[in-house]
């Protein structure tokens, strides 16, 4: 939904690099430097992909009704 194209040559390479920097981002909030301890990785992935899963759920629930 992001990138608009159905091309597979445009979407694989643009998933890969947009999944490894969503991680890379979720990896620095989890250690972050001034923590004297580091939170789990999927606790912080699922805070962002949550409400990102729940937004497209309602979004596909009102493309029906």
């Amino acid at each position: 939904m992001i990138f608009v194209s159905s091309n597979h040559k445009i979407l694989l390479p643009a998933v890969i690099i947009l999944g490894a920097s969503i991680l890379l981002i979720c990896d620095s909030i989890s250690q972050l430097p001034t923590s004297e301890f580091t939170l789990p990785i999927n606790a912080i992935t699922s805070l962002f992909g949550a409400p990102i899963v729940i937004w497209l759920l309602i979004r596909k629930k009102k493309l029906f009704v």
